[in-house]
């Protein structure tokens, strides 16, 4: 498969695949998922063979696998879309929504 063949897939440009390539440019969350319901595997695949920490995680990386729920990679492509004070005000949403339920 090409570049242009993948970029043409996800609805992009094959010169961000390429600089996804060659690391110049980070990969986010959501193309990640993008790239691998395209390839048919789950994002984990990306991640075999690496070594895992024995520290535990942090509280903000307690789950990376909701990070990577559809509806939160839904949430983050929409979000982009709003001014940086609607940002601003959907994370304190969403921060107060998390202390709440705790």
């Amino acid at each position: 498969m090409t570049q242009t063949d993948i970029a043409n897939a996800l609805g992009l440009t094959f010169q961000q695949v390429q600089k996804y390539e060659r690391g110049r440019n980070r990969i986010s969350a959501s193309t990640l998922w993008d790239v691998a319901r395209h390839f048919g595997i789950e994002v984990r695949e990306f991640y075999q063979g690496l070594e895992t920490s024995s520290e535990p995680p942090s509280d903000d990386l307690r789950s990376t696998s909701a990070l990577l729920t559809p509806e939160a990679v839904e949430i983050s492509k929409l979000s982009a879309g709003l001014s940086l004070r609607a940002q601003k005000l959907v994370l304190a949403l969403i921060l107060e929504m998390r202390s709440a339920s705790r």
